[in-house]
């Protein structure tokens, strides 16, 4: 599932590529959308939520028969495989005590931001909406029973600049509430 504006066609278009396994776009701009055999496209166009959008994204893949969901950003790199491999992770007990089952895992470790690229059990874990922008990958870590870290996972953050301008304003804008959210939900300080 991933959350895209559709304004790094190349690298998004190298991510399905890549992918192995069925694709939702969550198209989050009115606009033409990605047109390819094989990736179901949810438009998504009202303000700016990426837990929302992570939710849309999840209810199509879940209608459509998926019990794990990978997340992942439309700036990722993934090598063929990863995210297949990320996605059997979420089961493989050999990766943690096999009694414990995940229910959200990671190609990173468990302490480190997780919003880009993550697996998750949507019948056990779903994504906060009170959160817009930030903040909510770190509630989701602190909400699921189990975590787990996927090693071998080949994924790497791209991170093109995009929040200049007016949106960089908007995006800033949410970090500060979601922060403050947080750390008012978690008892976080600071």
């Amino acid at each position: 599932m991933v959350p895209t504006r559709g304004d790094r066609p190349q690298t998004l278009d190298r991510l399905l590529r890549h992918a192995g396994m069925p694709a939702v776009l969550v198209w989050t701009v009115p606009g033409t959308a990605w047109r390819r055999h094989g990736v179901d496209v949810v438009y998504d166009t009202g303000p700016i939520n990426i837990h929302r959008w992570w939710n849309s994204g999840i209810n199509s893949a879940v209608r459509s028969g998926a019990d794990v969901v990978v997340i992942v950003n439309d700036d990722v790199i993934a090598q063929p495989g990863a995210l297949i491999r990320l996605a059997e992770g979420l089961g493989d007990a050999s990766l943690a005590w096999p009694e414990i089952p995940a229910e959200l895992c990671s190609p990173h470790r468990a302490t480190d931001m997780i919003g880009w690229c993550f697996a998750l059990d949507p019948s056990a874990l779903r994504p906060d909406e009170g959160y817009r922008w930030l903040y909510g990958d770190d509630d989701l870590r602190l909400r699921a029973p189990s975590t787990r870290v996927v090693p071998g996972v080949e994924v790497s953050h791209y991170k093109t600049p995009r929040a200049d301008g007016r949106l960089g304003a908007v995006l800033r804008q949410l970090s500060r509430a979601d922060k403050r959210r947080f750390r008012a939900q978690h008892r976080v300080g600071g």
